[in-house]
């Protein structure tokens, strides 16, 4: 087999900071494809590293009742639905970087490849998952589907349909709920499951020649309902996994010794340790806790369950698809006997949504979701279960909801008990009220008439609360940054602060997002040079670098892509997607308002506040 020339994506050095940098070897890549897949010598996994990540999140209360199946909101006298907000709180867990390269080998190469010739062979089950895969725009296309356009498709479904019906699901704590066994049962299922003679086109040809030359030999393992040695050895790995917090790197309120990390910095190793022997002995002397995965308790002593694995291994979402392949299969199975008008269902990651005709089947769908949910050991997230209706009003289709709603004084919005009030209401309302279709972020009212031209559009907006967290984020940035450039001049007594708004700009503005197609012109060397911006992709900032060739005299350019994207500019991908590409005029990007005004109205704010 042929070297490639290309390096594959598994063998870049990752960029974030670990315990200790570990390159790999600059050996030939099919050499190191055979040392990976090799028993001789198996890799020892290091623990990973783990963070908390808390998102302050406002949703609409609702209480559960006992005699209601769905939640009761609470409205006050205006009539409005009283928001509260709530931290939600999640675990990461990152691995070092060569263990980072070893499990991106097997996803990229192994496990993924022979997932998706699987799903290739059915293909309402290959357009249903659409998450942690690259699925073309259209036959024989370079560019992946985002999530903008698997929203479109499924908003496109609810108007082709008319009046119609549509039922989420989320399960509750997906990454920390898989049961090992299930997903041992299920990597196995996958194995014996190749066909050889399917390949998919997203693939290069070598990577299922390594695959078939490989499954001739875990052909004995897979018969005897066993993972091959090298499998397991990654399996066990990702389920009974370890992690150090990386807050216990500090010690005494203080960050791990600054003189020794940036002496680590002067060699060009962006890590904590200079290798595994100064990790070892730092855990030792300062006693820092390893914590191991949860281990469910079994009858049988032999064989031990884990639950979980890490969200933030680059294996974690491919195993988490294969885990769920079989609910997949029975859900489109059980959905195609329910529905005979036709429907349409989508799974992102543990998101999923149904669109269908009847109201009747409605119950059958939620029952059919809640029974095989059970049957791989998770549970649905009731709070996250809703159902929608689209009807038709004066021609055009409205997105609603049924809710219940139940009356509460304002000494009692927030609080459940009410006690002995006499003015909050035991009563609960049953309305049907105009309520967006959630989905990937974006929200779904129906139809709507635009002015200019005048004809009927779709209502789809992104989600109020990604705008309001989008300014909570400027106005948090702007009041750091302004602390900063007031403590410096303190320090350094300037007359004036020193302020740097080009990382404001670029991330809050678009004028920091699109590159002009100007020319531009620098100086080097005394002369100069003229650089012309032509046919650019609008969301890429290109890199004009010069480097001197001595053979030929001569200064030669270099151009690097590098993305800046925010929310102002997928909104701004967004409006031509749903409304520029049918010659609509643009509405997304609207919802954020002129924010190059607000940021320069919150950076005076906060100046004039702490000067």
């Amino acid at each position: 087999m042929s070297e490639q020339k290309e390096k594959p994506k598994w063998t870049n050095q990752k960029g974030y900071r670990h315990f200790f940098s570990s390159k790999i070897k600059t050996i030939k890549i099919d050499s190191l494809r055979k040392k990976l897949l090799s028993t001789d010598k198996l890799h020892n996994f290091f623990p990973m590293l783990r963070y908390e990540k808390v998102e302050t999140k406002y949703k609409k209360q609702n209480v559960k009742k006992e005699e209601h199946d769905k939640c009761v909101y609470c409205v006050d006298e205006k009539g409005k639905i009283h928001r509260s907000n709530y931290k939600k709180r999640r675990c990461i867990e990152y691995a070092s970087h060569l263990d980072a390269t070893i499990y991106g080998f097997y996803t990229q190469e192994i496990f993924l490849p022979i997932y998706d010739s699987i799903l290739h062979k059915d293909k309402i089950l290959d357009e249903a998952i659409i998450a942690y895969r690259k699925i073309p725009t259209y036959d024989n296309s370079d560019k992946n589907k985002s999530t903008i356009e698997f929203s479109k498709e499924v908003f496109d479904f609810v108007i082709k349909t008319g009046e119609c019906y549509a039922l989420t699901f989320d399960i509750k704590n997906f990454f920390p709920s898989l049961c090992s066994e299930i997903l041992k049962k299920s990597l196995i299922d996958l194995l014996g499951e190749y066909n050889p003679d399917i390949i998919c086109d997203k693939y290069e040809p070598f990577i299922f020649e390594n695959i078939n030359k490989n499954i001739e030999k875990w052909k004995i393992d897979i018969k005897n309902n066993k993972l091959p040695p090298t499998l397991y050895h990654i399996f066990k790995n990702i389920t009974n996994y370890s992690s150090i917090n990386l807050n216990d790197l500090k010690i005494n309120g203080k960050n791990y010794d600054e003189k020794k990390l940036a002496e680590i910095r002067k060699k060009g190793i962006n890590a904590f340790f200079e290798n595994p022997k100064d990790m070892r002995r730092f855990i030792k002397e300062h006693k820092i806790r390893i914590h191991k995965n949860k281990s469910i308790s079994t009858t049988d002593n032999k064989q031990k369950k884990f639950k979980g694995i890490p969200q933030g291994s680059p294996i974690s979402a491919c195993f988490a698809n294969i885990y769920m392949l079989s609910f997949d299969r029975e859900i489109i199975k059980g959905l195609s006997e329910i529905c005979a008008d036709g429907f349409l269902y989508r799974r992102y990651c543990d998101d999923m949504i149904v669109v269908f005709k009847n109201k009747e089947i409605l119950e059958k769908i939620r029952q059919l979701f809640n029974n095989q949910v059970k049957k791989i050991n998770l549970e649905l997230s009731m709070h996250k279960t809703e159902s929608f209706s689209f009807v038709k009003e004066n021609d055009l289709l409205v997105s609603k909801k049924e809710i219940y709603t139940q009356y509460r004084c304002d000494d009692h919005k927030k609080s459940q008990d009410t006690g002995n009030c006499s003015i909050c209401s035991d009563e609960i309302e049953q309305n049907m009220v105009n309520y967006p279709l959630t989905y990937l972020g974006l929200e779904f009212y129906g139809q709507t008439i635009q002015i200019k031209p005048n004809k009927v559009i779709s209502d789809v907006r992104i989600k109020k609360p990604a705008i309001q967290k989008f300014y909570r984020e400027l106005d948090m940035r702007v009041k750091r940054q302004v602390k900063r450039s007031i403590t410096y001049q303190n320090k350094h007594l300037l007359e004036k602060p020193i302020f740097f708004k080009r990382k404001l700009y670029r991330d809050f503005t678009l004028s920091g997002v699109y590159l002009s197609k100007k020319i531009g012109i620098r100086k080097m060397q005394g002369r100069l040079l003229r650089l012309k911006f032509s046919k650019l992709r609008n969301y890429y900032i290109y890199k004009y670098d010069l480097k001197y060739n001595k053979k030929e005299d001569k200064y030669k350019s270099n151009f690097t892509t590098r993305y800046w994207g925010n929310k102002l500019s997928f909104a701004k991908r967004c409006d031509y997607i749903f409304y520029e590409k049918m010659g609509d005029s643009p509405r997304m990007l609207k919802q954020f308002g002129n924010t190059k005004v607000k940021l320069k109205e919150r950076i005076n704010y906060w100046f004039d506040k702490l000067c």
